[in-house]
């Protein structure tokens, strides 16, 4: 080993009905370079789960230096701190076995991270549904269908995953227990087959949205004129701030969507997504 790059996607999580159990892999990455070192001159939080991958092996952590290229926006709700925590286990793994295996990567990182459905997609690619039992975490990857397309609307504000947490009641109504339930067992069906009713109707979500938009000054005015637009279904990307718009490629209709966000908006960025298949991956140099 003397250097290696490690490239990993930014992820979506929740996917409106989905809360803590589904999320998507982007095609937007952050690039992390490895090096060999004499000693660790990094302080930050790839290199954290670095050193605990090696302690959760129970070996002694071999000193690394990491240069990272950002291009996942930091606090934005698209896991940016996620592809810092896979990275470093892909590197950990990568140097102790000459190769990656992506289950054991996953429970590693689920007990830096706490949420499958933030870490699972950028270890596994596409859209995963992650269910905790215990320490166990089990997962199931679905492909969506290949014209699906997602706009990404990025705040210029950031919000702390505490914060948008902290809104969230504690009390759930049955019948808002239903709504969920329902949608995202078939939230997966939806997206394979680019349902479009049915995919608006399955990111109805009643147990965070409904409380995390109150941080986001103009959500239900994006919303709206969204949906208006042509979009199939609008949803809070993670914890928020980003909203993500879901999409038919073949509707054409990011320019109108940029256009609206330019007049009123202007300051969020308007980025075209795809769907990553694979996750995160190693690059020899």
């Amino acid at each position: 080993m003397k250097e290696f790059i490690i490239k990993v996607p930014a992820t979506s999580a929740n996917v409106g009905c989905g809360f803590d159990s589904y999320g998507l892999s982007l095609n937007l990455f952050n690039s992390f370079n490895f090096r060999e070192s004499d000693e660790f001159r990094d302080d930050n939080l790839v290199i954290d789960a670095y050193k605990y991958t090696f302690s959760y092996l129970g070996k002694e952590a071999i000193p690394i230096e990491v240069e990272i290229d950002g291009l996942v926006p930091m606090t934005r709700g698209l896991g940016s701190s996620s592809t810092c925590i896979v990275a470093g286990i892909y590197a950990a793994l990568y140097i102790l076995e000459g190769k990656i295996d992506k289950d054991l990567a996953l429970d590693i990182a689920v007990e830096i991270e706490g949420h499958p459905d933030n870490v699972g997609p950028a270890i596994f690619g596409g859209l995963l549904l992650c269910v905790r039992d215990g320490e166990r975490v089990y997962h199931k990857k679905i492909i969506p269908n290949k014209n699906l397309e997602l706009i990404g609307l990025i705040p210029d504000f950031k919000l702390r995953t505490e914060d948008s947490r902290n809104v969230i009641s504690d009390k759930l109504l049955l019948k808002d227990a239903i709504n969920n339930i329902q949608r995202a067992a078939a939230l997966g069906f939806a997206l394979k087959d680019l349902d479009k009713d049915l995919i608006k109707i399955c990111l109805d979500d009643k147990i965070h949205q409904p409380y995390r938009k109150s941080l986001i000054k103009g959500y239900d005015k994006i919303y709206n004129k969204s949906l208006e637009l042509g979009a199939l279904g609008v949803y809070l990307s993670g914890a928020g701030p980003t909203m993500m718009l879901i999409a038919d490629k073949r509707d054409d209709i990011f320019d109108d969507i940029k256009k609206n966000m330019a007049s009123d908006f202007s300051t969020w960025q308007v980025k075209k997504l795809k769907i990553d298949p694979e996750g995160a991956y190693i690059e020899n140099l």
